[in-house]
């Protein structure tokens, strides 16, 4: 339960820091604007 909880969030920290390198924007403010879900 725990390793499928810690690959979500490594997909989702992954999708953020993708946006924010696409984006040119900071991750941090990627979270804010799209919450704890990017999708």
């Amino acid at each position: 339960m725990m390793a499928g909880i810690e690959t979500l969030m490594i997909v989702e920290s992954t999708m953020i820091s993708e946006m924010a390198r696409l984006t040119k924007t900071s991750p941090i403010q990627r979270v804010r604007e799209v919450g704890i879900h990017p999708i």
